[in-house]
C-alpha cells in the first residue's frame, strides 16, 4: 500500500512565474510544497518524495504533463497518486479528455485565481483521502472476509460485487466466477421472495434457506443480512453458513431423543401388556377349555364346527396377545410347529364365513369360497406358526372377496409341483391395474381408499417371507387375479422321534390345582379329570399348603400370579418340604419367566395359558417321562 507525505504537493511547471505563483498560493494555504522543472524531473521528484498531490502542467519538455500522469498510472508505488492537470495554451476538449483519460483526477486553466487553486488543490485531496480510506475500509473487509469460517458476499440489488473464498467454496465456484453474479442464482427459487423482501426492508434477522451448488447439489443454509453504504452506496452485505451438519446432528439428536421416549414407551406398554396378557389370557384358558370339554361331548356336526369356529378364534386371541408380548420385549417370539396348510386354509374359510355367508346374504350378493386340495394328507406339513399362515389365508379371502363388489367366486387350491407345496387364491374381479402390480406389496399402498389400511398384503408378504416361502400375483384382467404362495416341501419327519405319543394312556395321577381364577381352576379340574386324574383345586397358596398336608399329591400344577403368595413362592416352599412332588407352573404373562426357574430346578414343567387339552396332556407326559 502506499505511503505518502501528509498533504505534501508536488508542482511540476517548466514556466518559472507560473511554478513560483503555484508556490506561493499552496504554502501560504498551509500545503508543504516540492516543485520540478519539467515533466521527467517531475516523475523522477515523486518516486523521491511519494507526494500527495501532484499539480502539473500540460504543455511541457521532455515529458509533458499528460504522459507524466501515464507514467505515475503505471508505477506499482505511485499509480494511485492524484493529479491536477493546469495549462493555458492546450484549452480544447480534446487534451481535457486526454488527461483524465490518462488518469488526472481534474484540470483547471489557466490563468486563475489564486482561490480557485487552492479550493481545487483543498477537493482533489480531500475526495484522495475519502479514496484512500475507503480502500484501507475494503481491504480490511477482505482481510477478515478471508479470515471468516463463514461464507461472506456483498451485493449490489443482488448483483455479488465483493465475496471471501468460503462463500465460493460452499458453493463450488472460484470467487472470480460468482462476482457480477446475481446472489439469488445461488439460492432454490422457493428461497427468493423471502431473501429479495428482507433485502428490500433491509430485515437483519436470520432465515433459513436452500443453496444450490455449481453441480446442482442442494443443501441447507442459514442466510443474514445487512444492509450498508459501500463505495458510495447502498449495498447489502449478507453472511452464509452451511447448515448441513447442524441439520445432521439435529437429526441424529431427535432421533435419539425419540429412541429414548420409544423406548420409555415400550417399557410402559410392556407393563401394560404384562398386566392385560395375564388378566385376557386367563379369560381365555375359562373359554377354550370350555370349549374343548364340550367339542368331547358334542356329537351334532353344526354344533361341532361352531365350537371349532370358537376354538380356533380362542387360539387366535392367544396368539395375538403373544405378539403384544413380543412386541413390548415382554416374550420372544413363538417357535414354529408343525402344521397342516390344508387345516389353515379351512380355519380360515371357517373365519370368514360370516363376511362372504350371512353378511353377503343380508345385502343380496351371493359369494362361493371353495378349496380343492391335490395333496395327501401326510405332505401337506409345513413348520410355521400356524396364528400368522391362517391369518394371511384370512386376509387372501377377504381381499378376493373386496375385489367381487357384485358377488363371486374364490376358488382355492393347494397343489404339489418342483419340490414346493403351493397354495392359490384366485378372485373372479375385475383385476389389478397393471400401473399398480409392481406395488401392491407396498406398505401403506391401498387401492381401497381410507377403507384399507395399506398393511395387509405387506405384512402377509412379510409373514410368509419369514417361513421360508413366497407370495406372488398374477393378474389376468377383466377376469380377476391369483395369489400364489410356495413353500418348499419339508424333509419328512420321523415319527418315532417324538417321545410325546398322542394317543399313550396316562398313568393316574393325584393332581393338585391351585388357580385364584375361580374358572380357569375349574376348566382346569375338568379337563384334567377328562384324562383320568384324581384332581383336588385350591383357590390359593395357603388353601394348596392345607390340602399337601392333609393328602398326598404326586403333581402340583400352580398358577404364577396370585394374591399374598405367588406360584413361585409356593412351588419353593413345595420343593423344600415335599421335593417328590412334581411341579407344573402355568402363567398368563408369557414365556419370560423372573429368575429362570426351570433352569434353577425349582420346577419341572411351565406352560402358558391359554392352553388346550393337548398342551396339559404333554405336559403331564413330560412330567412322567422325568419320574
Amino acid at each position: 500500500m502506499e505511503r505518502h507525505t501528509p498533504d505534501l504537493i508536488l508542482i511540476v511547471n517548466d514556466a518559472p512565474d507560473q511554478l513560483a505563483l503555484a508556490s506561493i498560493v499552496l504554502r501560504q494555504a498551509g500545503y508543504p510544497v516540492e516543485t520540478a522543472r519539467d515533466g521527467q524531473e517531475g516523475l523522477e521528484r515523486a518516486r523521491q518524495l511519494s507526494p500527495a498531490l501532484v499539480v502539473s502542467d500540460v504543455n511541457m519538455p521532455r515529458l509533458d504533463g499528460i504522459e507524466l500522469c501515464r507514467a505515475l498510472r503505471a508505477d506499482e508505488h505511485l499509480r494511485r497518486t492524484p493529479v491536477l492537470l493546469v495549462s493555458a495554451l492546450r484549452r480544447d476538449t480534446e487534451s481535457v479528455v486526454a488527461g483524465l483519460e490518462a488518469g488526472a483526477e481534474d484540470y483547471l486553466e489557466a490563468p486563475y485565481e489564486p482561490p480557485r487553486l487552492v479550493a481545487k488543490v483543498t477537493r482533489t485531496l480531500e475526495r484522495a483521502h475519502a479514496e484512500a480510506a475507503l480502500r484501507d475500509s475494503e481491504e480490511k473487509f477482505r482481510t477478515l472476509a478471508e479470515a471468516s469460517f463463514e461464507g461472506i458476499a456483498i451485493h449490489d440489488q443482488g448483483r455479488i460485487v465483493e465475496c471471501n473464498s468460503r462463500l465460493a467454496d460452499l458453493f463450488g465456484y472460484r470467487p472470480a466466477e460468482m462476482l457480477g453474479a446475481h446472489f439469488l442464482k445461488f439460492t432454490a427459487p422457493e428461497s427468493h421472495a423471502a431473501l429479495t423482501h428482507k433485502a428490500t426492508t433491509g430485515d437483519e434477522r436470520p432465515d433459513e434457506a436452500t443453496g444450490v451448488k455449481q453441480d446442482g447439489t442442494e443443501f441447507p443454509v442459514e442466510i443474514v443480512g445487512r444492509n450498508i453504504h459501500y463505495r458510495g452506496r447502498e449495498m447489502r452485505v449478507v453472511v452464509v453458513r452451511d447448515l448441513t451438519a447442524r441439520k445432521r446432528n439435529e437429526a441424529t439428536l431427535r432421533a435419539r431423543t425419540e429412541a429414548d421416549a420409544e423406548s420409555e414407551k415400550m417399557r410402559s406398554l410392556g407393563q401394560l401388556a404384562a398386566g392385560v396378557a395375564h388378566n385376557f389370557n386367563n379369560a381365555l384358558a375359562a373359554i377354550l377349555g370350555r370349549t374343548q370339554l364340550l367339542l368331547r361331548a358334542a356329537t351334532d356336526e353344526q354344533l361341532r364346527r361352531s365350537l371349532h369356529v370358537i376354538e380356533t378364534a380362542s387360539l387366535d386371541a392367544a396368539e395375538i396377545v403373544r405378539r403384544i408380548q413380543t412386541f413390548s420385549r415382554r416374550a420372544p417370539a413363538e417357535t414354529s410347529s408343525r402344521v397342516s396348510l390344508a387345516a389353515l386354509v379351512q380355519d380360515a374359510i371357517q373365519l370368514t364365513r360370516t363376511r362372504w355367508e350371512n353378511e353377503a346374504r343380508a345385502h343380496g350378493l351371493r359369494y362361493d369360497v371353495r378349496f380343492t386340495s391335490h395333496v395327501t394328507a401326510d405332505e401337506d406339513f409345513i413348520a410355521a406358526n400356524a396364528s400368522e399362515l391362517r391369518e394371511v389365508f384370512v386376509n387372501l379371502i377377504l381381499n378376493a372377496l373386496d375385489a367381487m363388489p357384485a358377488g363371486g367366486a374364490v376358488e382355492i387350491t393347494e397343489s404339489q409341483t418342483n419340490g414346493e407345496i403351493m397354495i392359490e387364491v384366485r378372485d373372479e374381479g375385475a383385476g389389478i391395474p397393471p400401473e399398480l402390480l409392481d406395488r401392491i406389496f407396498e406398505p401403506f399402498f391401498t387401492t381401497k381408499g381410507s377403507q384399507g389400511s395399506g398393511l395387509g398384503l405387506a405384512l402377509s408378504y412379510s409373514v410368509i417371507d419369514r417361513h421360508g416361502g413366497t407370495l406372488g400375483v398374477t393378474n389376468h384382467p377383466p377376469h380377476g387375479a391369483t395369489f400364489t404362495i410356495r413353500f418348499p416341501l419339508p424333509a419328512r419327519r420321523d415319527q418315532s422321534a417324538n417321545s410325546l405319543v398322542p394317543g399313550a394312556q396316562l398313568p393316574a395321577y393325584r393332581v393338585l390345582v391351585v388357580d385364584d381364577d375361580e374358572e380357569v381352576r375349574h376348566v382346569l379340574v375338568e379337563l384334567l379329570q377328562t384324562l383320568n386324574q384324581e384332581v383336588t383345586g385350591a383357590s390359593d397358596a395357603d388353601a394348596a399348603l392345607a390340602a399337601l398336608a392333609a393328602a398326598h399329591f404326586d403333581i402340583l400344577l400352580t398358577d404364577l400370579s396370585m394374591p399374598h403368595t405367588d406360584g413361585l413362592t409356593l412351588a419353593a416352599h413345595v420343593r423344600r418340604h415335599a421335593p417328590h412332588i412334581r411341579i407344573i407352573l402355568s402363567t398368563g404373562y408369557g414365556q419370560s419367566l423372573p429368575g429362570n426357574p426351570l433352569g434353577a430346578g425349582l420346577i419341572d414343567y411351565a406352560i402358558e395359558k391359554p392352553f388346550d387339552i393337548s398342551e396339559v396332556k404333554a405336559a403331564l407326559q413330560a412330567i412322567g417321562g422325568q419320574q
